[in-house]
């Protein structure tokens, strides 16, 4: 399991996490939005996806892309200590420190590694 003991993330790290399309959507919303629910973050990375309004997303790939999210990229976030998932309430939250930590920076919703 990653250290998640406020140590920065490595660069090689960052780019692992940011290798998949759908994680690095759901950081770019919590990095915007720092909490939602899981069913609004679904929607609208599906949406993106499909090139669609969130409303007109079609139910299966709603479906898929929520699944993913919860089995697969929130688990390698948490792991990371980027973010927060709460089962109960399917609320995503951004960890307090996670801006600190991660090394990119978010600008017009891409990612930048730092100039150095």
């Amino acid at each position: 399991m990653p250290s998640t003991d406020g140590q920065s993330i490595s660069r090689e790290t960052a780019y692992s996490i940011l290798s998949k399309s759908r994680r690095r959507r759901l950081l770019a919303l919590l990095f915007e939005r720092e909490e939602g629910s899981l069913e609004t973050f679904g929607r609208k990375i599906a949406a993106k996806e499909c090139d669609e309004p969130p409303s007109t997303v079609p139910e299966g790939i709603y479906t898929r892309v929520v699944t993913a999210l919860v089995h697969c990229h929130i688990p390698r976030l948490v792991d990371h200590g980027l973010v927060e998932y709460d089962r109960e309430t399917r609320t995503v939250s951004l960890e307090a420190a996670a801006r600190d930590r991660f090394p990119f920076r978010l600008t017009q919703g891409q990612f930048f590694p730092p100039a150095n």
